[in-house]
Parts: structure tokens; C-alpha cells; sequence
């Protein structure tokens, strides 16, 4: 195989569930080292990450309206119910979390023995629920960021799907997410590599 086509593999590999960039990424690098390529393996990094982000770009709008339309049909009608209730299952986790992480602050402010006026009530709620909202985004890209199975970015895409995030803020989460994952899974990688005496190509 050429450097061209492991690149290649790595791209298409690393858009595949479960397997995602966390596994294109050793793959790409070890087949490079076994073939002597002197291509260096960010390379085959950068083809993993672009090719793993793909996927959120049809998950986080296209889901929901798949799956509705999917569990209208006989034959899919099963899966739509089983992967809807699996991804709501995860949503309502996040949901729970963001929603008591707001009401603890709340609770704090009330605590402190603290009134407030109609205006500044309905502010403060206001922005209770902003930080709800942060939460939620955050807890996506705290999702995605750790390289552990079932983590990556086809799982927080669909858990932001199920969450009702906005596309234009939750994309950014899951592939910035999804970055860090990839960083941690290369310098793992590098380092095996280094301790196993592997020749990585630097140039």
C-alpha cells in the first residue's frame, strides 16, 4: 500500500461507529510504520480527525427527523424505538446533571439569606437557565474529549441531537471534543511506539 492510500483507509476508517478516530488513529500510524513510509504521522492524525468529524455534521440535524420518519416504517419501526430510547436514556443523564448543577447555585444564592425583586427574580431565572444551557454543551464536549468506548463523536452527536442543542454551538463542542480525544490517543500512540522501538517517519 502507498502512503497515499493508508491515508486514505485512515480517513474512512476513523468514520466508522465505535471505531471512530480513537482506533483510525493507531491504525493508520502502525500500517505507515510497517510499510516505511517516511511520511510524518500527524499526517495520518489529520486524516483521522477530519474523516471522525464528518459524521456530526449529519447526526446533529439529520437524527431526529431519521428516526421519526424510521420508526413510521415496518421494517425499521424497532430500531427507531430502541435507538431513540438508548440516545434519550443518555440525553436525560446530561439533562438531570445541568439542571442540578443550576439548581445547586440556586439553592446557594436562597441560603444566603438573599431577596430579590421581580426584576432581578426574572433576570436571575434567566440566567439560571443560560447556565443550564452551558452545562449542557459542556457536558457534550467533556463527553466526546474522553478516548474511552462509546465516547466519541457519534454518541455526543446523537446525545446533542436528543438534547435539542442548536447545531451552530454544539458542533463546535463535539469536534473541539473530539480533537482533544484524538490528541490524547496520538501522544498514546507515539509513546507506545517509542517504547516498542517503532520507527515513526518524522518529516
Amino acid at each position: 500500500m502507498s502512503a497515499t492510500v493508508i491515508l486514505l483507509l485512515t480517513f474512512l476508517v476513523s468514520m466508522v461507529p465505535v471505531i471512530e478516530l480513537k482506533g483510525a488513529i493507531p491504525m493508520g500510524v502502525a500500517w505507515a510504520a510497517a510499510a516505511g513510509f517516511e511520511l510524518s504521522p500527524w499526517a495520518y492524525f489529520a486524516a483521522a480527525f477530519l474523516g471522525s468529524c464528518i459524521p456530526a455534521f449529519l447526526i446533529l440535524p439529520f437524527l431526529r427527523p431519521v428516526l421519526a420518519w424510521l420508526g413510521r416504517t415496518k421494517l425499521f419501526a424497532g430500531l427507531s424505538r430502541r435507538l431513540d430510547a438508548h440516545f434519550a436514556k443518555k440525553a436525560a443523564k446530561v439533562e438531570t446533571k445541568a439542571a442540578a448543577r443550576a439548581e445547586e447555585e440556586r439553592r446557594r444564592a436562597e441560603e444566603e439569606g438573599k431577596t430579590f425583586s421581580a426584576e432581578e427574580f426574572a433576570a436571575r431565572e434567566e440566567k439560571r437557565r443560560r447556565r443550564k444551557e452551558f452545562f449542557k454543551y459542556f457536558s457534550v464536549f467533556l463527553f466526546v474529549s474522553v478516548p474511552l468506548p462509546m465516547t466519541g463523536i457519534w454518541t455526543g452527536s446523537a446525545i446533542a441531537a436528543f438534547l435539542n442543542c442548536k447545531s451552530r454551538w454544539a458542533l463546535p463542542c463535539v469536534v473541539v471534543g473530539n480533537l482533544i480525544a484524538g490528541l490524547i490517543i496520538m501522544l498514546v500512540t507515539l509513546l507506545v511506539g517509542d517504547i516498542f522501538g517503532l520507527s515513526f517517519g518524522m518529516a
